[in-house]
Order: C-alpha cells, then structure tokens, then sequence
C-alpha cells in the first residue's frame, strides 16, 4: 500500500493567540467582500525538493506588518497556510470583526516558487455581540489538509466561524479545495460542528447534541456529541462512525494510512486518546512504556511521542513494537518541537538549557535550536545545527524530505504579546 508523505505536529510553537473581549461596545459592521478574484490553481505536483538546498532552510513567505498566519501545513511539494486578510491587530485585546480579520488561505508551490490564493474563499471574521465580554481563541476557523493518495490530491477543508460570537463557539458549514480544482461545498452552511481533530489521513467531526453548552459541557465528551463524521482526500463528503469503534469504507482508505487517534473524555475532567485500525474500528492496545508530554501522534503506520525529560518513542503500529529513539535531555525550560511523517521523524531541541525567568525579561537570550531527523525506518540520522538562530523559536513539520519550519522571534508571551514577524521556511533533508 502506498503511503502519502504527511506530517503531524507533536509540538506547535506559540503562534495562536488568545484574544479577551471586553467593553467593546457595539458591534461594527462585518466585511461584505465579496470572492476574491480568481486566480490560477494550476500548480507543479512533481517532485522538485532538488531545488531546494540540502541543510539550509530558505524563506518562501515572511508575514509582518500586523498579518497573521494562523495555521500552516506542508503536503508534499505544497505548503498551504490559513491567514488574516488583513492586517489585524498585534494584540489580543483589539479584535474588532472588520475585513483584517477575515481568514483567507494562501499556498505555495516547490515546482515554481510562486504563493498564490485559494480562488473565491473569505470567511468573514465574527460580528461582536452587544453582550460582552467574549473569550475568543485564533484562529477563527478550523481547517486541516487531508493527505491525498495515487487516485485523488490532497484536500484542503475548513469550516467557518459562527456570524456573531458566542458562549458556544460552534462552526459552520465544510468546504474542500485540492490543487487544480474550485473550492466545494462538503456540507451545507447550516450544518453546526465542534472543530475537527485530525490524525493520520483523516479527520473527524463532532456534531454537537442539541443542549450542549460550552460553559457546561466538555466539547471532547462523546455524551455530548449528537454524531461523529470522518472523512479522508479518497471521499467526497463525510460519514457517520461509531466514535467507539470508527470504521471506514473500503474506498475511504486505498493508498492511505488505516490508523487515527481520537481524543476523548474518560472521565474525571480528563480526557486521553484511543488510536483505532479504521479498517475494522478495532482500538489498538499500544502500551506507552513513559506517559506522554502530549498526545502520540498518528502518521502511517507510526505513532511517535515524547516524555517530560525529551525522551521520545516511537511505534510501529501494524507490529506494536515500541522503543525509544531520542534522549533530548530537556526540560519544562527547553521544550522541543517534534514532528512525525512517514519518513523522517524530526525534532527541534533548544541548543541548551535555560532560564526561564531571563528568557522571559530578555527574549534575544532564548538559544535558538538544532535539527535532530530520524530516517524512517533504520533510523539514520541527521543533525543539522543552529537551524533556529539565537532569539528566535520555532516549530516544524516534515513531507517526504521536506521541512517546514514556523519561525519567529522570541517575546514576551504576556501580555498578549505576538511577535513582529513570522516566517515560512524549507529545507530539503540530506
């Protein structure tokens, strides 16, 4: 079975903010754009990563000047992001629902270089209700690329933010683009939906019961779900599973990973994740030898994780043999970003310890970071030093030989502080 090249991020950096609502007053008009002028979605999808320095990260896209990248994936030779569409505020305390805050998406090509917008597609950010204060966490809306196979592209989907703000921030509607092709409506606009989790080549879909309430309810508690929808590139629109046993269509899953985690409630408050064989629905009892920093994530047929100290595991879930691969050494000081594909697991590690306390008053003593990657599987190794320089951090993704890198530099976290600018680098993998 052929496996697409796909990326999951155990570790993001910090880029979503959380944006407070308070004694805004009355709500300003919403953007009334209308479809931004087509442009041409014809792209290179061969394998042009030659291009591409071996070792040495290039900038493809720098967002500055109040533009915010949101959210950004890498799927094999295309890098596609969610952003403002303007320039929106730089702090979290000034949300204001005008035209800036309204999501477009952009991506760019490795075979020609060139950044381009997905035709037609705005999202109108929220209208701010006359009732506040309001908590808001970016971005606006949900969306995750699902991996393509031999027989269909990858897929682009995202749901759109309610038109007004509320205590229950539900979403909206599922559209779908891939490369080559015209946005399309997956499910209609009055379809009401939690945020989709995404894991392996799929994603799934909670639809919400009737009386759930954010301020009551545990949005990760199956009890609270009306029904879960999954879906993957291979379909054209959604399914209903069991959410204790998901299982998907033959057709679903030809040339794709049969394996996703799912993050329920299990009680108390708490909530853990089940990985099941969507070819059966059967759940995995993969043992995790160290409890986790945070949840394994899912690609092909690996699950990957690492542990509080950086130690990092990896498992091969058709075997279930599970061994450590990584000892990172770091601490709640050091944090790495870690990323899983089907060919490389790749980790970002802090050059060294340090101290909290001075990195939060002086952010340029923040020591930047190596790249460690693991061939998949005989684990050949590959480090690459200082690919994160001194006073700036960073999170990464992997597709085939590719790397994505998400840097910025290194702030003040609070209060509500972003950095000046974010940038979208590459580097091809020896």
């Amino acid at each position: 079975m052929r496996l697409v090249r796909r990326s999951r991020l155990i570790l993001l950096g910090s880029l979503l903010a959380v944006v407070v609502l308070a004694g805004c007053g009355q709500a300003p008009s919403s953007s009334t754009s209308g479809p931004i002028p087509a442009a041409t979605t014809s792209v290179s999808m061969t394998n042009a990563t030659a291009s591409i320095p071996a070792g040495k990260p290039v900038e493809i896209h720098r967002f500055e000047q109040g533009q915010e990248l949101w959210q950004a994936w890498i799927e094999g030779d295309i890098v596609v992001w969610m952003e403002s569409a303007g320039a929106a505020s730089k702090t979290g305390l000034t949300y204001s629902a005008t035209s800036d805050w309204d999501t477009v998406f952009r991506f760019w090509s490795i075979g020609d270089g060139q950044v381009r917008e997905v035709p037609g597609v705005r999202l109108l950010a929220p209208k701010i209700p006359r009732t506040t204060p309001y908590g808001l966490t970016l971005p606006l809306a949900w969306a995750a690329v699902l991996p393509g196979s031999s027989a269909a592209p990858f897929k682009l989907v995202w749901a759109a933010p309610p038109e007004v703000l509320s205590e229950n921030y539900l979403f909206h509607g599922i559209s779908a683009w891939s490369p080559g092709e015209t946005p399309v409506q997956v499910l209609p606009a009055s379809s009401v939906l939690l945020g989709a989790q995404a894991s392996g080549d799929a994603i799934a879909i909670p639809v919400p019961s009737t009386s759930y309430s954010k301020m009551a309810e545990d949005a990760f508690d199956p009890a609270n779900w009306d029904k879960l929808l999954m879906m993957t590139a291979n379909m054209s629109a959604p399914v209903e599973v069991d959410p204790g046993a998901p299982k998907l269509p033959e057709s679903a899953l030809v040339g794709l990973s049969p394996y996703f985690s799912l993050l329920t409630d299990v009680g108390s408050g708490r909530s853990g994740v089940s990985i099941f064989d969507l070819r059966s629905g059967q759940k995995l009892a993969l043992q995790l030898p160290a409890p986790p920093q945070l949840d394994p994530s899912v690609v092909g047929h690996y699950a990957a994780w690492y542990t509080e100290n950086g130690d990092v595991y990896l498992a091969d879930l058709d075997t279930r043999d599970t061994n450590k691969v990584l000892s990172l050494q770091t601490d709640r000081s050091s944090v790495p970003s870690v990323a899983l594909g089907n060919d490389w697991l790749i980790a970002l590690k802090p050059w060294s310890s340090f101290d909290a306390q001075s990195a939060m008053s002086d952010p340029s003593q923040h020591p930047g970071a190596d790249l460690i990657a693991l061939h998949l599987p005989d684990l050949r190794r590959v480090d690459i030093a200082a690919v994160i320089p001194k006073g700036e951090v960073g999170s990464v993704q992997v597709s085939g030989d590719t790397v994505l890198l998400t840097v910025s530099p290194a702030i003040v976290p609070m209060p509500h502080n972003e950095p000046d600018w974010v940038a979208l680098q590459v580097l091809r993998l020896k």
